[in-house]
C-alpha cells in the first residue's frame, strides 16, 4: 500500500461550497471525506450537488473540469440524475458490475484498494483547485 500520512488530505466542504456556488444557486451540496475515521481507512472520494436552477451548458463546463485537472485516476461527471455527480469512474465501473449506488461502490472501492482511494483523493484536490480557479475568474 502507498505510504501516506493519514491528515494529509482532508477537505473543507465550505471550498466545494464556494467554488460551486459561483455557477448557480446550490440547493444540495455533499462534499467529500478523504479518511473515514470510523474504519480507518481512505475512501473514493464523491463530490454531489444540485442547483435550484441547473443550466445545462454548465454540464461541458464541468465535463471539462474532471478531463483537465485529475492526473492518477479516470474521472466521470455524471449528470443524468437531478444531483450531478463527480466521481471516479471506478465507482460507476462497480456499480454497474455489483449494483447499488455511488455510496455503496465506494465502500467496496476502499475495501479493496486503498491505493486507488489515495490517488482519487489527491485528484480531488486538483479538481477543487479547477472549480475555484474558474470560479475566481468568472468573478473578475
Amino acid at each position: 500500500m502507498t505510504e501516506f500520512p493519514r491528515r494529509k488530505i482532508e477537505f473543507d466542504g465550505r471550498r466545494f461550497g464556494a467554488a460551486l456556488a459561483a455557477f448557480g444557486e446550490l440547493k444540495w451540496i455533499r462534499a467529500p471525506v478523504a479518511f473515514n475515521a470510523v474504519f480507518e481507512r481512505w475512501q473514493a472520494p464523491i463530490l454531489g450537488w444540485r442547483y435550484e436552477n441547473p443550466e445545462s451548458k454548465l454540464k461541458k463546463f464541468f465535463r471539462g473540469i474532471v478531463e483537465d485537472c485529475p492526473e492518477s485516476v479516470d474521472w466521470c461527471f455524471e449528470a443524468s440524475f437531478r444531483n450531478w455527480f463527480i466521481v471516479p469512474c471506478r465507482l460507476i465501473e462497480v456499480m454497474d458490475r455489483e449494483g447499488g449506488n455511488f455510496v455503496d461502490s465506494a465502500v467496496s472501492v476502499a475495501q479493496e484498494d486503498q491505493d486507488f482511494c489515495i490517488q482519487a483523493n489527491t485528484d480531488m484536490e486538483l479538481i477543487l483547485q479547477g472549480l475555484e480557479k474558474a470560479a475566481r475568474e468568472k468573478g473578475e
